[in-house]
């Protein structure tokens, strides 16, 4: 039966490769380079490399915007400045290119209390106000503690594993339960379920959305075992007549269903985590090949936590965790500067994907090109972030550019950086994701040598090369790297 359907798949696409062409050519009503597109499928290229796809067609369009096909949805490719200010303007949606280009969005999508993905965001702001941070600081700083103890003295480790546990693990604490957040396996198997989630998204989930794909089983049993891991709290608790501090019980007061708490819970954790893991990854990766960066972070380290000096070397990084928990998330976030100059350089290095919206307002005119209401928009990061007019030097690795009279003189140019977001949709977990990395790498500075490594365990003296198998996504290094390190005394060195 299975081969019936293969063969029946197999001669629509050849059906629809033999009454189209490919190539280039200029699109009639757009007035724009246009790649030509399959019967049904749209523009193959996409679906087989989406991001080689957009940077081939960034030069092969020479500064224009250029327009493909997804199935039947036209998708535009604004460039520039003139092209920035208008994917940024009003009556652009910001999900909608999102839902359709990642199926596994539509079953985690908002529920329906929560209209539009700025409600969405203003509603998940509560779960992250600066009275529950700072009230969770000191949790989030022990399941950071906890997890690092457990990699040993010394070893070598897969940061895009396990430095992307640490990430997850502080999510899970913001927005989830205590039953899962305090059970490492519950950590694991939450992991786990969101890995089978996002693997769920393949060209064939867009293209045959009802095909039975083993990735699209597996993204729809993941989905069955999240909703069976919290049915499980929530009916304990109701048995158990108890109560907790924690999201969940914020979304079981408010009258939440479970599939409405599970997806809301898988929607909160894929914004949380998608990025910020792979980014602390780099950030490491960034330091290591720029070694006096590195050394300005470890020392700036050092000085904030100096009145730990005379604490000797421990077995754990717990002591180090409850210094930092004391002096409050405000010391953290003031006296870490160097931190947040590499990691905004990091962001701007790395975000070389694109943004996506979709035109639900009247039609608007882009560099004399007409985009009509319903259409698909990408708008390139690229653009702005290797732009030499706003970033001399833009391959450059320069932190500096960060200082704030850096940023005050670029405000003149309007929207130059996409990291957080930008327009009306900057990132609503931007603080707590930056404490999050900070938090990270303070307790790993401060209780290990450690060092980048590459599989033979070689200092790297260059930048490695990312995959790029993600359009949205920051991917991880092609070739594998180790965090390496070694438990050393607290204090100055």
């Amino acid at each position: 039966m299975i081969s019936h359907i293969v063969a029946l798949l197999l001669a629509i696409l050849l059906a629809g490769i033999y009454f189209s062409t490919s190539g280039r050519k200029h699109d009639v009503k757009l007035n724009i380079p246009t790649k030509r597109s399959f019967w049904y499928i749209g523009t193959p290229e996409f679906f087989v490399d989406p991001f080689g796809f957009i940077m081939e067609c960034i030069e092969w369009s020479k500064g224009e915007l250029f327009s493909f096909r997804v199935m039947n949805n036209t998708v535009i490719v604004l460039r520039g400045i003139p092209g920035r200010d208008a994917f940024f303007s009003k009556g652009l949606d910001f999900m909608a290119g999102y839902r359709m280009l990642n199926p596994q969005l539509v079953d985690v999508m908002p529920v329906s209390e929560i209209k539009g993905d700025e409600s969405w965001a203003g509603f998940m702001a509560n779960f992250i106000r600066s009275e529950v941070l700072e009230r969770m600081y000191p949790t989030m700083l022990q399941d950071i503690s906890k997890i690092i103890d457990t990699w040993g003295h010394s070893g070598a480790t897969d940061p895009f594993k396990n430095v992307y546990e640490l990430v997850f693990a502080l999510s899970m604490r913001l927005a989830t339960c205590n039953e899962f957040c305090d059970d490492p396996t519950k950590v694991k198997a939450l992991m786990r379920i969101f890995d089978r989630l996002e693997a769920g998204s393949t060209p064939t989930s867009v293209i045959l959305p009802w095909f039975p794909t083993p990735a699209r089983i597996g993204r729809l049993l993941a989905g069955g075992e999240l909703y069976k891991m919290i049915s499980d709290v929530v009916q304990a608790r109701k048995k158990e007549g108890r109560r907790e501090d924690d999201p969940l019980q914020v979304l079981i007061d408010k009258g939440f269903t479970l599939v409405e708490i599970t997806r809301f819970i898988a929607m909160t954790l894929f914004a949380a985590v998608t990025n910020s893991g792979n980014v602390l990854c780099w950030l490491l990766i960034y330091l290591e090949v720029h070694p006096a960066w590195k050394n300005r972070v470890r020392t700036e380290i050092q000085d904030f936590l100096e009145t730990s000096s005379s604490i000797q070397s421990q077995p754990s990084v717990a002591p180090i965790a409850n210094i930092i928990a004391n002096m409050g998330t405000e010391a953290m976030e003031a006296q870490t500067p160097n931190l947040d100059l590499c990691i905004n350089e990091t962001l701007r290095m790395i975000f070389t994907g694109t943004f996506m919206r979709r035109n639900v307002a009247e039609d608007i005119f882009v560099s004399g090109t007409r985009i009509a209401h319903g259409t698909f928009l990408m708008y390139p990061t690229a653009d702005l972030h290797f732009d030499p007019s706003i970033y001399p030097s833009p391959h450059s690795f320069r932190p500096d550019r960060w200082s704030p009279e850096a940023v005050e003189d670029r405000k003149k140019m309007g929207i130059t950086f996409l990291g957080w977001g930008a327009g009306r949709h900057v990132c609503v977990g931007k603080r707590t994701a930056l404490l999050m990395m900070k938090m990270i790498v303070v307790l790993v500075m401060a209780g290990f040598e450690a060092d980048i490594v590459d599989e033979r365990g070689q200092m790297l003296k260059e930048l490695p090369a990312a995959k790029h198998d993600m359009l949205f996504k920051v991917c991880p290094t092609k070739d594998n790297v180790l965090l390496r390190y070694r438990r050393k005394p607290i204090g100055r060195d």
